[in-house]
């Protein structure tokens, strides 16, 4: 076992940052101690050329060896060179082993912030950032807005199709928040269909142009037109908030929007969905839209 290891570890090279920072230390050092011995060669074979300048003809043992030593300097070059590429293989090796550690940790740092149907921050992030925000706002007095959304009738759209084509509703809700939001605003799924915004320095007008800009997310699914609605409870920060008061808040206006809407539902049963696609280029044009 251990001698099957020795040979793999000959043929295949160091593997571990470790054993390729051991390798290179060697190398380089090897590589000095050579430089070093080459300099001193290179020094006393000119000195013996210029002795043989001033001397007579009758040196030939001492030209022999002059040449023979000009030969081991050229070999010890080509040799250098070797153990020069032999480091850069090494500093290559190492450099390419720290970038795909720095891409997995990337990745498990996404996968422990975001969540997985939606790559939108998931629910401890989002928390987090909204405590965070909301010291910031206390130290600095800047605005400071948070968003709940949540999707109505969406049960329904899994009711009628199935979870599947809920889930593409969701990821399409999740396309268009994206859209609409600044790069300093922090989306965030809490769970199911309910999302947070975290929205930094934006005052209260601004928060009306970002639900402007979400719109009415639509997708088709087997030539039906499904319209992605959504209510939505907003709270700005006030002397004083904690990220659990500006919470209530924010709930305590979505549930009453969405109590005002239960109690005058639409005619069409499904409340959302739209005529089935006709073949032709003729626009459908959804037969319930959020107020």
């Amino acid at each position: 076992m251990a001698i099957t290891e020795i040979e793999d570890r000959k043929t295949t090279g160091p593997n571990t940052p470790g054993e390729i920072s051991l390798q290179l230390g060697r190398c380089l050092k090897a590589t000095f101690q050579h430089s070093v011995i080459e300099t001193l060669v290179l020094l006393l074979s000119v000195g013996l050329v210029f002795w043989l300048l001033s001397a007579s003809d009758s040196f030939i043992g001492t030209k022999l060896a002059l040449l023979i030593l000009n030969l081991a300097i050229l070999l010890s070059h080509c040799y250098q060179m070797l153990r020069n590429q032999r480091c850069k293989d090494l500093v290559l090796k190492q450099l390419d082993l720290a970038a795909k550690d720095r891409a997995k940790t990337n990745r498990l740092y996404d996968l422990s912030i975001l969540d997985p149907l939606t790559a939108l921050h998931n629910r401890r992030f989002g928390e987090q950032s909204l405590k965070e925000a909301v010291e910031r706002a206390h130290k600095t007095g800047e605005n400071l807005a948070i968003v709940l959304l949540d999707l109505d009738y969406f049960k329904e759209i899994n009711d009628q199709f199935g979870h599947a084509v809920g889930d593409v509703a969701l990821k399409e809700f999740s396309r268009s928040i994206r859209k609409a939001i600044r790069a300093c605003d922090t989306p965030v799924r809490l769970g199911g269909d309910e999302f947070l915004l975290v929205l930094p320095e934006c005052p209260r007008d601004k928060v009306t142009v970002i639900l402007q800009r979400i719109g009415t997310p639509a997708f088709y699914h087997e030539g039906i037109k499904i319209n992605v609605c959504y209510s939505s409870g907003n709270a700005h920060y006030q002397y004083g908030d904690a990220s659990e008061t500006m919470l209530a808040r924010a709930d305590e206006q979505l549930y009453a929007k969405k109590a005002a809407r239960t109690t005058t539902p639409p005619k069409s049963p499904l409340r959302l969905i739209s005529e089935p696609a006709i073949k032709s280029s003729t626009s459908l044009e959804p037969s319930w839209r959020r107020s």
